[in-house]
């Protein structure tokens, strides 16, 4: 039993740790106010005709 939960601990670090990590990181980015302007735009996107509803609910 021990085994499986020593694999079942080192598997789940090895997927939790990069995503605390990279949190930790951002947070800690965020705090400290380093520039976040990546050139980004935003595009506003219009439709010609509108979408068709479509009741597709049946259970």
């Amino acid at each position: 039993m021990t085994a499986m939960m020593r694999y079942f601990h080192i598997y789940a670090t090895t997927f939790f740790f990069p995503l605390a990590l990279l949190f930790a990181v951002s947070g800690l980015l965020l705090l400290f106010g380093v520039c976040q302007d990546t050139g980004a735009t935003i595009k506003e996107w219009v439709l010609e005709k509108p979408l068709k509803k479509k009741n597709d609910w049946i259970f």
